[in-house]
């Protein structure tokens, strides 16, 4: 995830990206889906005043979606976007 501070404060922005490198259409939709999920999930947690963009990777079509929600949450509070 590649993020940095927004001049808008009052929320924050995370885009998802995932390029033909990741698979055909079906795959990358999957991921897109996945991702915008687990945002949907966590942004009332995340600071505001911060543009991110995710880059999802193939293996997380092989990971279940509450292994791949605990390492999303373990980033989160690695980089420090999460309020406690």
């Amino acid at each position: 995830m590649v993020y940095s501070t927004s001049k808008q404060a009052g929320f924050s922005r995370i885009g998802v990206i995932a390029g033909r490198r990741v698979g055909n259409a079906v795959k990358r939709n999957r991921l897109k889906r996945v991702c915008r999920e687990l945002v949907r999930g966590s942004i009332t947690s995340i600071l505001p005043g911060y543009e991110c963009i995710l880059y999802p990777k193939t293996r997380m079509l092989q990971a279940s979606f509450g292994e791949v929600k605990r390492v999303w949450n373990e980033m989160l509070n690695e980089i420090g976007l999460i309020s406690k």
